[in-house]
């Protein structure tokens, strides 16, 4: 689970092959800048969860990092 400043972030992410497929991202925020969509398109892409922020929504994306974090360190991968 990650979070943001003032509600919690769900993030699931989905593992196929050993490569991310997959992250998804539940939240109540009503501004984000479209983070809840950009960041885990990055982190598909790069299959890495070391990716550029979107301006104006950095706590939402390091939540949404944390998250993926945890959900990957839960599953035991890395």
């Amino acid at each position: 689970m990650g979070y943001s400043d003032k509600k919690d972030l769900e993030v699931t992410v989905t593992i196929r092959s050993g490569k991310i497929a997959d992250v998804k991202v539940q939240h109540e925020e009503k501004i984000e800048l479209n983070a809840t969509k950009i960041i885990p398109q990055r982190i598909v892409q790069k299959q890495s969860l070391q990716v550029d922020g979107v301006t104006g929504a950095t706590v939402t994306c390091q939540g949404i990092v944390d998250g993926a974090f945890q959900a990957l360190k839960q599953a035991g991968l890395q």
